[in-house]
């Protein structure tokens, strides 16, 4: 048996940090309270109080509670105050020092416990929005105490009083240190115990060490038990009942029959002459940009699938999708599906296409191919070793919109090589976002490889050469995404791709210039093409051809023709975005 901060669920897959054996003894509904159990003793942790000293404890509820005990197991004198009688009842009942603060004087009280001293430290755990635990917390404590707050309350810190009793203040960060942390709680990369000797996980560890040696009981916490079946009604009845401190919910035991990753909306009717598409990845890019398109061109999609379920099945609900699962293997194996879209984070890409493939699935990915050499051979040799070679489609839709097909309308007239500048603002995302990460292969592997299909695209050429230049601070990191990038194509063609994160969201996101035969086309973010000794034209709305290239794609599976970009093109354009990324480390030009 684990207890975990994951959520309430059948199969729960949570990071090692987050998960803790529940020892050999543990009942399981004493063990349920282990993680809220964490914030309190982190809150304590943050006191670090010694045997003997007094502390107080703003605030009786579960938390509140919990922390009375962790500091008694600690050797304090203990005071309880809240505005509950039934709570401050609870905590007597366990021989806690605890009082109504509206019918008692706290002051009073804590001077008479302490010989006039004050006390060491107050906890406040209350949640209020008044100002008042903090006044009260000042009052009692003793010259250079300390308050912590592990509750949600309002902090309005009169200075004066912190000032002369010369005052700390401390915010305690729920479980303990980890939490919050990417690099901890999702890529399980623990902190050295001789540098953190308190984590997330070992606060998780040590209050189930507490239970093994009776040294805590919650058991007194259990107030009400409620069936999940009847969860919505009981929800209100508990939130109406102060006495209510902790409401287990009782699960109720399920067949291996009944125990399914996958929940069936509808039953579909299918036409084996269009194509039955599996969506993989249900995030912010499929239901805003793809369901939509999909949806337009009355596609028929099957089934989808995300990780934990919840994005997918809103999805499902909102464009009448079949049926929804955690596995997307169900959706590779299911014959009524002939067509994989994939929209999962940059690295999975790869396995999922080669996956997808074996199955004899046509395959649309967002965006790359792969994010390493490795991966993309691996792309190379299962699409070799096919005999019958499905559709593969990358969605570099920007060759896809009406505004690339204007523009190459004209430049199919050009009397030799040209020369392109494309302008990305690309706009900052934080350090800490996936589409950084190294695995991931950073923004311009994910992104600008859209812009090096674009370019071949224009000049109907392969790249021969590419040379990178990025920030100062970062030149080594493949994270950069402030980049300046020149390419030589084979027909003498050159271009350039300016892809940048630090500027000004109101200026336009995306420009391309083009240079040919004394004459300058200019897109300007996918609305306008304003001609230089050619013709200009303004479009509708802005687009980047996302269902155009769905729709190519889509009438490619229906009539058996030559996919919308070769696969040969496809790879190159792959290569040419590790090659970027090898220039940009190595400050030298890179040849194909």
């Amino acid at each position: 048996k684990v207890i975990s901060n994951g959520s309430h669920s059948n199969i729960v897959c949570v990071n090692r940090n987050l998960v803790a054996k529940v020892p050999v003894g543990i009942d399981d509904e004493q063990a349920v309270f282990t993680v809220i159990s964490s914030i309190a003793l982190q809150g304590v942790r943050i006191c670090r109080p010694s045997l003997g000293d007094t502390v107080v404890v703003i605030g009786l509820g579960l938390l509140g509670q919990i922390t009375c005990d962790l500091l008694i197991a600690n050797g304090c004198k203990v005071v309880g105050f809240d505005v509950d009688d039934a709570k401050v009842l609870m905590a007597k009942a366990r021989g806690i020092m605890a009082f109504n603060s509206l019918s008692t004087n706290i002051n009073q009280v804590i001077d008479e416990i302490t010989q006039l001293i004050g006390a060491d430290y107050v906890i406040i755990t209350a949640s209020t929005a008044s100002n008042g635990p903090v006044e009260q917390a000042i009052s009692l404590c003793r010259q250079k105490g300390a308050i912590v707050a592990v509750g949600a309350f309002k902090m309005d810190i009169p200075r004066d009083e912190f000032y002369k009793k010369e005052l700390s203040f401390h915010i305690s960060m729920s479980y303990g240190p980890g939490r919050y942390d990417p690099i901890y709680e999702e890529k399980g990369i623990d902190y050295p115990v001789s540098y953190v000797r308190w984590t997330e996980n070992r606060n998780f560890q040590a209050v189930l060490a507490l239970l093994k040696s009776d040294k805590l009981d919650f058991s007194y916490l259990i107030s009400k038990k409620v069936k999940f079946d009847v969860l919505e009604h009981a929800y209100s009845e508990i939130l109406n009942d102060p006495s209510v401190l902790g409401a287990l919910i009782q699960y109720s035991e399920l067949s291996n029959q009944d125990k399914m990753s996958k929940v069936v909306f509808a039953n579909t009717i299918q036409s084996a002459k269009r194509p039955q598409i599996g969506i993989i990845g249900a995030g912010n890019f499929t239901t805003v940009v793809l369901l939509p398109v999909f949806k337009k061109l009355k596609a028929n999609i099957v089934g989808i699938s995300s990780y934990k379920g919840m994005t997918a099945t809103i999805a499902a609900k909102k464009h009448d999708i079949s049926y929804v699962t955690t596995d997307y293997q169900d959706l590779l194996n299911d014959d009524a599906i002939n067509t994989i879209v994939i929209s999962t984070q940059h690295a999975s890409h790869s396995s999922l296409i080669c996956e997808a493939l074996l199955k004899g699935k046509h395959v649309f990915v967002e965006k790359p191919l792969a994010v390493t050499s490795d991966q993309l051979n691996e792309v190379v040799s299962c699409y070799e070793s096919l005999i019958e070679k499905p559709q593969l489609m990358v969605g570099f839709n920007r060759r896809f919109s009406p505004v690339s097909k204007f523009v190459y309308s004209k430049l199919k007239r050009r009397s030799g090589a040209i020369s392109i500048h494309i302008q990305v603002n690309a706009g900052y995302i934080p350090d800490d976002h996936w589409v950084h990460e190294l695995r991931n292969g950073g923004r311009f592997v994910g992104e600008g490889c859209h812009f090096i299909d674009l370019i071949q695209y224009f000049t109907g050429a392969k790249i021969k050469s590419v040379q990178s230049i990025g920030k100062a601070s970062s030149l080594s990191s493949i994270q950069n995404d402030t980049v300046m990038t020149q390419f030589l194509c084979e027909d003498g063609s050159i271009a350039s791709i300016h892809y940048l994160s630090n500027g000004n969201k109101k200026y336009p996101k995306e420009k391309v210039t083009i240079y040919f035969d004394q004459q300058i086309i200019e897109i300007d973010n996918w609305k306008k093409v304003n001609g230089f000794g050619v013709q200009s034209k303004s479009f509708r709305s802005q687009s980047k051809g996302h269902l155009e290239e769905v729709q190519d794609f889509l009438t490619a599976i229906e009539t058996g023709s030559e996919p919308p970009i070769s696969f040969e093109s496809l790879v190159h354009t792959t290569q040419v975005s590790f090659l970027h990324v090898e220039s940009l480390e190595s400050a030298n030009t890179v040849f194909v």
